[in-house]
Parts: C-alpha cells; sequence; structure tokens
C-alpha cells in the first residue's frame, strides 16, 4: 500500500516537473500585437540602484533603447559620491534626448529600502505610468510597448513578466539562473494559468500611477512589507484591481553569485512565504524541491521505489537542462552552461533545500547589508529617517 501511494505521489511530481517545463518553453514564445502608438502615453521608467554589478552600464543601455514614443529615466541612489552615479551619467550623455533624473534618496531609510526610493522618485515622475524595474534586469528594445499594449487592451492597472536568468560565470550564477529561469517563473506561469492564483514580482512591473495614488495614496503605503511586490499584487487583487502578464520576459542578468549570495536570496524568499502564506510555502517544499528528500526514498532497499525515484530525478534534470538551453539559445556560451549544469543542478537543490528549513528556525534576514525581522505579511520592524535632494540631467 505503502509503495503504490509512493508511486502515485512520484507520478504527481512528474506531471508538476513537466507542467513547469511546458509553461517556461510556451510562453517564451508568446507574441504580442502592438496596439496603435497614439495610446501610448508617457512612461517614467523608475530604477532603485545600489552597487549596481559590472552588467549595470549594458543593461542601462537596453532602457535607453526602447522603441517607445516618450519615456523618461528616473534613477534613486543613495548618495552623489558613488561609482553608480558616475556610471548613469556616463549611459545618460549617449542618449540626450531622453529626460534623465537621478534622485539622491539619502543613507537613512523607512522601513523598505526599495521602496523608500520609489516614493521619493515618484515625486518627480512627469508620465502616467511607472516601469519598475531593477538595475541587474535588461531587456528587449520592444518590451515597453509590449507592455503598454497589454494595459490597452486589457485595463491591467499592473503588469507585471516572467523572468529569465541569464549570464552566468561561476556555478553558483548558473544556479541562481536556473532556479528563476525554472522554478520562479515556472511557478508564476502555471499559478497563474492553472489556479488563477497572482504572484507578483518586482523585477520588472508596469503601474498605472492614477490608480496607485487614488487607491493608496502613490508607493509610501508599502513602506512597511519587506515583499512589497508580493504584498502589492494582493492588495490590488482584494480591491478588484486587474493585475495581468502578457508573457513579456525580462533577463536578469547575474554573472558572478556566490553560493552565500545565492543562498542568502533564496533563504529570504523562503521566509516571506513561509510568514505570508504557509500551506503555499509547504507544497513547494514538497512538490518542487524533490531531489534531495527523493534520496532516502532511493536507498530504501525497494526496487521500484529506488527506479521510480531516479526517474523523478532524471526527468527534473533533463527538463531544466532543456530549459536551461533554450533560455540561453542565443548565447554563444550555452554549450559551456551545460558543461557546468550537472554541478549547477544538484548545489542549486541543495541551496534550495536548506533553505526551505531556515523560517522554521529564524524569521530574521539579511537585506541589503541590514537584518530585518519579518512579521506578519512580510512587515518590517525598524524605522529611519529619510531625506532627498534631486539632480536633473
Amino acid at each position: 500500500m505503502e509503495v503504490t501511494i509512493f508511486l502515485v505521489f512520484m507520478a504527481v511530481l512528474l506531471f508538476i516537473i513537466l507542467m513547469i517545463l511546458a509553461g517556461t518553453l510556451f510562453f517564451q514564445g508568446y507574441s504580442v500585437e502592438p496596439v496603435n502608438e497614439r495610446y501610448l502615453t508617457k512612461v517614467s521608467i523608475l530604477k532603485p540602484v545600489k552597487n549596481a554589478d559590472e552588467n549595470f552600464e549594458e543593461n542601462l543601455r537596453s532602457f535607453y533603447h526602447q522603441d517607445y514614443p516618450d519615456f523618461e529615466m528616473i534613477f534613486g541612489v543613495e548618495t552623489q559620491d558613488c561609482d553608480d552615479v558616475l556610471r548613469i551619467r556616463k549611459i545618460a550623455a549617449e542618449f540626450p534626448e531622453i529626460r534623465t533624473m537621478i534622485v539622491f534618496t539619502g543613507t537613512d531609510k523607512e522601513l523598505n529600502p526599495k521602496v523608500d526610493n520609489l516614493v521619493k522618485m515618484e515625486q518627480f515622475s512627469g508620465g502616467t505610468h511607472y516601469w519598475v524595474a531593477d538595475a541587474n534586469v535588461r531587456v528587449e528594445a520592444d518590451t515597453l510597448k509590449k507592455l503598454m499594449s497589454e494595459y490597452v487592451r486589457q485595463d491591467s492597472k499592473i503588469v507585471f513578466s516572467p523572468i529569465r536568468g541569464a549570464g552566468s560565470r561561476t556555478v553558483a550564477s548558473l544556479a541562481e539562473n536556473m532556479h528563476l529561469s525554472y522554478t520562479v517563473s515556472g511557478l508564476i506561469i502555471n499559478a497563474w494559468v492553472l489556479a488563477g492564483r497572482q504572484i507578483t514580482v518586482g523585477k520588472s512591473m508596469l503601474i498605472e500611477k492614477a490608480t496607485l495614488e487614488e487607491n493608496f495614496g502613490g508607493f509610501s503605503y508599502f513602506l512597511k512589507y519587506l515583499a512589497e511586490d508580493y504584498v502589492m499584487g494582493r492588495k490590488y487583487e482584494k480591491r478588484g484591481l486587474k493585475i495581468t502578464t502578457n508573457y513579456t520576459w525580462i533577463t536578469n542578468i547575474n554573472s558572478t553569485s556566490t553560493i552565500k549570495s545565492f543562498y542568502s536570496r533564496i533563504a529570504r524568499w523562503a521566509t516571506l512565504r513561509h510568514n505570508m502564506d504557509l500551506k503555499w510555502f509547504l507544497a513547494e517544499v514538497v512538490l518542487l524541491n524533490p531531489v534531495i528528500w527523493l534520496i532516502p526514498v532511493i536507498f530504501s532497499g525497494n526496487q521500484i521505489l529506488f527506479s521510480a525515484g531516479i526517474t523523478v530525478i532524471l526527468v527534473k534534470m533533463a527538463a531544466e537542462l532543456i530549459n536551461l538551453i533554450y533560455m540561453n539559445r542565443k548565447s554563444w556560451s550555452w554549450l559551456k552552461l551545460c558543461v557546468y549544469f550537472p554541478a549547477a543542478f544538484f548545489l542549486k537543490e541543495i541551496v534550495v533545500f536548506l533553505t526551505y528549513l531556515a523560517p522554521f528556525v529564524t524569521r530574521k534576514v539579511s537585506w541589503r547589508g541590514r537584518k530585518i525581522r519579518i512579521g506578519k505579511n512580510s512587515i518590517i520592524n525598524y524605522e529611519d529617517s529619510p531625506e532627498v535632494t534631486l539632480d536633473e540631467i
């Protein structure tokens, strides 16, 4: 009886693995028909920046190269004397026709540092929409036009994007990019398509300005939450405000992650999910990371369970390898990635498994050099004083 239950459960695991793969591959090729340009209103691209990596300048150029009739760039940087400011000004000088501002937001942050930056940046916005995008995000030239086309067609108040990870140069960065491209984006897509469950991720969000201001008074409403993107999606949903995606992917460029930084980021996400939605968190533990806890099953001595367990692990490896190759199909280095794939795969499985244990030990996480104790719905427990100045280029 126990063997039959295990076999049924492993069949469920195989189904989930293949559904995640199908979602990431199918919606990679999802085409978006652009709308007439007269409907494309001005967009303010809000980009919080702190200690940007070596890929920042190329990432930034991809935003300046948007094939869109009217947009401006607004950066949130803590101080004037950091290297990020010099790099922003360098790239902005290449595009003098595009209005660029740098908002100096200070080192004393009120609750969520990223949202604190957004609060100080939004007051200088001249657009009807905000496009919030992280510093390590790279996009195609038609990304903004696709996002705004979704807004026009669906009257969406938030349009979010799935994420592909790229740029790997270390085993740890490859492991993290695989986790983003397959598990995270696959979970988001399948939750959206199959369960109608909105999981909003903040790497790239197009937000209608008027709706945010009228319903929440701006970004300041979300200052107290560490998972501001997820909470924003839930709050919009509860108020009947439409959130959609048209599967316009953005690329998270991550080249030099270490095992420590990979663990730190995933552990923070795991702690957030544990505190906000325990039942879905436990489902993730069981269904999305089967390799580590299948090992005892493999060595149980039962030949049938051994064969079934090995099959699940090999199918998961194959699915993630196919996804990795497809995500990097435009890169000459994908063959090199395949060489490092086995090490990255098992590293990822171990790290993610360990992060699932973290929330049962502590509710404290590290973020941007600070320790945060997470309360209900990711509420942050500290408070500082803000300051703001403006530099317009």
